[in-house]
């Protein structure tokens, strides 16, 4: 479990308390992809824990600071899961043959340098 996931879950109100916007909007951004879909708990409510939280303090945080519209929002948030995805396959599976060190660039700056004719 990291650091950010936890057993806490709690419903949509809650949700948008903490972050400070309506549970209108938590449906909203739902709706447009901006948070991962939920299920609904047996209750019919739906469930959120504090990586959703997290996520969606990430995406209001972006759309006030960049001024993004939601589509551009939309387009933004998937290139940076795009990208975290890389990273965790990157940071996750070392160069055949080697261990972690020979993904550090300071490691692999030696040897491409050396390839340049300066």
């Amino acid at each position: 479990m990291s650091a950010i996931e936890s057993d806490i879950q709690f419903r949509i109100g809650e949700l948008a308390r903490r972050v400070g916007v309506t549970p209108r909007a938590v449906r909203y951004y739902e709706q447009l992809g901006l948070l991962p879909p939920h299920g609904r708990a047996d209750g019919a409510h739906r469930m959120y824990d504090e990586q959703d939280e997290a996520r969606l303090r990430e995406v209001l945080q972006v759309r006030d600071l960049l001024g993004l519209s939601l589509a551009d929002l939309g387009e933004w948030m998937a290139a940076e899961d795009a990208r975290a995805g890389l990273r965790a396959r990157w940071n996750a599976d070392p160069a055949p043959g080697a261990g972690d060190a020979s993904r550090s660039w300071s490691r692999r700056w030696p040897t491409w340098s050396a390839s340049w004719r300066w």
